[in-house]
């Protein structure tokens, strides 16, 4: 029986998560917004808000992917599909390489061409995008966002709802806390407290 989910969330990101998904032979059953979005490239099924019965009818014989790019609206969603107990999955890209001595948690998202090595572990709800590598021994907590082309080399730590920029290197052994953001291309070599804004190379800190 083929895979089906439910988006919650229609825009840019969930192109990329509807591209994965029928890399991979999942089906689309349909998106929630806020309202019905007047643009609509993959011809999707409007089902309403979240809130509405239809939704709930439905996950019965879907999984319900939160599909948005904001680290802390992704969690929202998420713990609303928790709360309501609806069936969660990872949607993966068949292009990205996943090591299987790798561990992913629920509702994971891992784009085309994505490297992930041994012993890595992925939190719920975070994002892999487009061609990032993490390497062995990375710990990505809950809720993250690892940009297009950003390397963590071996043993870093992401904490929950950081954002790692597009092309950003994060030196092996290096901590970065919670709610970090890091900006496109910036070279990280040391630990960064949470809640800090880092960019350049050598990344610097800069107020927020």
């Amino acid at each position: 029986m083929d895979k089906k989910i439910i988006l919650l969330g229609y825009s840019g990101h969930a192109y990329a998560v509807i591209d994965a998904a029928h890399s991979s032979n999942i089906t689309i059953a349909g998106y929630c917004d806020k309202q019905l979005n007047k643009k609509n490239p993959f011809e999707l099924e409007y089902l309403g808000t979240e809130d509405e019965e239809r939704i709930e009818a439905m996950s019965s014989g879907c999984f319900v992917f939160p599909s948005v790019g904001d680290n802390h609206l992704r969690a929202k969603l998420l713990a609303e599909i928790e709360q309501k107990k609806w069936s969660q999955t990872n949607v993966i890209h068949h292009t990205s390489m996943i090591s299987r001595y790798a561990k992913l948690d629920s509702s994971v998202f891992i784009s085309n061409g994505a490297i992930i090595n041994a012993l890595a572990t992925i939190g719920k709800g975070s994002i892999i995008n487009t061609g990032a590598i993490i390497e062995h021994e990375c710990l990505i907590q809950e809720y993250c966002h690892i940009a297009p082309g950003a390397v963590l080399a071996g043993d870093v730590v992401v904490g929950s709802k950081t954002f790692v920029g597009a092309n950003a290197t994060v030196k092996q052994g290096v901590k970065i806390g919670a709610n970090v953001i890091i900006g496109a291309g910036a070279v990280v070599i040391e630990d960064i407290p949470d809640g800090m804004t880092y960019v350049g190379n050598p990344a610097r800190n800069i107020k927020r």
